[in-house]
């Protein structure tokens, strides 16, 4: 059985109208400058929000999102 191929998180945000193709170029560029994570990156440069990640490798990942009013009090 083979595996199916994960799509990337610069695709998905993509595709969810969230950010530009440009953007994510700019994303991967600053990216090889720091060594963090693509979804890192794109907030620290303000592009989407940590929300916004997590439901994008939610739905890379195929498991559900769940937003809590905790996590929000948490800053999570």
């Amino acid at each position: 059985m083979a595996i199916p191929e994960r799509r990337r998180l610069g695709d998905i945000l993509v595709e969810a109208g969230l950010i530009s193709e440009e953007a994510v170029a700019q994303a991967i560029a600053r990216q090889k400058e720091t060594g963090h994570r693509l979804g890192q990156t794109l907030v620290e440069l303000g592009m989407v929000t940590p929300e916004q990640i997590a439901a994008a490798l939610s739905a890379q990942l195929g498991i559900p999102y769940i937003v809590t009013h905790l996590g929000s009090h948490l800053g999570l």
